[in-house]
């Protein structure tokens, strides 16, 4: 509850969305793997996360969840940098499983081949300084009319530019599948 002291790697190994956010401005949702220090995602060498890795630039990692119904708001805010390394395989694989089960016969085809596009790479960011703050709260009553949240099994509607849209789904796994498939789709470049 709200105050109280938040065990950092606890919260860290929740499959929640990771949000890294770059100088460029750049703010890029991934699924990450927390392997204490470190943070794991994996990149493409074509997107701009990618690059600004490289140029060396400073990152922000924030992981939080906020929960309406529930009243959990917590979130784990990381500073640091990162470096660009060959795809881990065991790793990505252990990445995978912790958002899409241990069941790979379940999994979208599209994961296990992604992690042998020669473009694919993994991050690793190595935290300079981390804090987290729980702000939860007890709520008061479920929440009705215009402000009432969508229910989980309703779809979300992708944005124009994203990657839902450019295969022509309605279904959005865009800030859930890291940096590989970036803003043009799985493997594609930008023209």
């Amino acid at each position: 509850m709200r105050g109280d002291p938040v065990d950092i790697n606890t919260f860290l190994q929740r499959p929640l969305v990771a949000r890294i956010a770059t100088n460029g401005p750049t703010l890029r949702p991934v699924w990450y793997l927390y392997d204490a220090p470190f943070f794991y995602w994996l990149t493409d060498t074509a997107n701009f996360l990618h690059r600004a890795v490289i140029a060396g630039e400073r990152l922000v990692l924030v992981v939080d969840v906020c929960d309406i119904a529930t009243g959990e708001v917590v979130h784990v805010r990381a500073r640091g940098f990162a470096e660009i390394i060959p795809v881990d395989r065991e790793r990505a694989m252990r990445k995978f499983a912790r958002y899409l089960g241990v069941d790979q016969s379940a999994w979208d085809p599209r994961f296990l081949p992604s992690l042998d596009l020669a473009s694919t790479r993994m991050c690793r960011f190595s935290p300079a300084s981390m804090d987290a703050a729980d702000v939860s709260f007890v709520p008061q009553a479920p929440l009705t009319g215009p402000a009432q949240m969508p229910s989980r099994r309703e779809p979300l509607v992708a944005s124009p530019r994203s990657n839902a849209r450019a295969r022509g789904t309605t279904e959005s796994t865009a800030c859930v599948v890291d940096d590989v498939v970036g803003e043009h789709g799985w493997g594609e470049r930008p023209a």
